[in-house]
């Protein structure tokens, strides 16, 4: 029989939970220091509030608090990296992105080999092959579900730039710049934000300057975005409707909960697309 290299061996190999425990400490150690930064005299943030953009709020300390807790939150996988080295940027994206691909394609070849066995579920001790139990096409749906799922995850992965020392903020600035984009933020007031946040930091990048990160983070981030949000779309469960029966999904709500379940799981595994 096949040797498949397990989930166990590849977090052996990778050790995702070591990484994200680290980012954890980060933002633990400095989210006092991030909220400084967003919050000093020369940052434009301070223009920019609640009451502005939504006229039903009354301009309060604690609508600005709420929204530099926000903001704060938004970046606490960018924290992480802004600490480390270029090298050891380079090192744990390349490490991250291999951990889900192999997770993803080991999670592919188990569901295919339940898929691809005509006889799976099937009482085949009698001359009826397609007599199956009526448990097995709740199970074969939330298989052939993942399976479009991971199919869908592994093209995202392999249709990604290859990784360079700016990977990890191109791509972990995206909740963040989706706030500012929420909240008016122009871009060139996006720009001194992260050089504030950069500067403050003192992130190891030689040339930072307003047109590198215009060019080499905010451009990129936004490609990240656009794909993700792209590739989001084809997992959201409005979408089971046009590939399944009405009654298979009224069957498979009833055996697990629910399609939304299923889809939970999914949004929980989410965390690659940080990297």
């Amino acid at each position: 029989m096949k040797s498949y290299f397990n989930s166990k061996k590849n977090r052996e190999k990778h050790r995702p939970d070591k990484v994200l425990k680290k980012i954890k400490n980060s933002y633990e150690n400095n989210s006092h220091k991030l909220i400084l930064s967003l919050t000093k005299e020369s940052s434009p943030l301070l223009n920019y509030n609640y009451k502005s953009q939504l006229s039903f709020l009354e301009k309060k300390k604690d609508d600005n608090k709420k929204l530099i807790e926000e903001l704060t939150i938004s970046l606490q996988y960018t924290v992480f990296f802004m600490e480390v080295s270029k090298k050891e940027r380079i090192k744990i994206s390349k490490n991250m992105r291999l951990y889900f691909r192999y997770f993803i394609e080991n999670q592919l070849s188990r569901i295919k080999l339940f898929l691809e066995d005509f006889e799976f579920g099937k009482l085949n001790m009698t001359n009826n092959v397609n007599q199956s139990l009526s448990i097995i096409d709740p199970v074969i749906l939330t298989l052939t579900y993942l399976r479009k799922y991971f199919e869908l995850e592994l093209r995202r992965i392999k249709s990604l730039p290859r990784v360079t020392y700016l990977t990890g903020f191109q791509v972990s600035m995206g909740p963040f710049l989706l706030k500012l984009k929420e909240l008016g933020v122009k871009q060139k007031d996006q720009i001194t934000i992260i050089k504030n946040l950069f500067d403050d930091f003192k992130v190891d990048w030689e040339v930072l300057d307003r047109e590198n990160i215009k060019l080499s983070i905010l451009k990129p981030a936004w490609n990240y975005i656009r794909l993700n949000q792209k590739y989001e779309s084809n997992i959201i469960e409005p979408k089971l409707t046009r590939f399944y029966s009405d009654d298979l999904i009224f069957r498979v709500n009833g055996a697990h909960g629910s399609i939304s379940d299923i889809t939970d799981y999914i949004n929980r595994f989410n965390c690659n697309l940080l990297f």
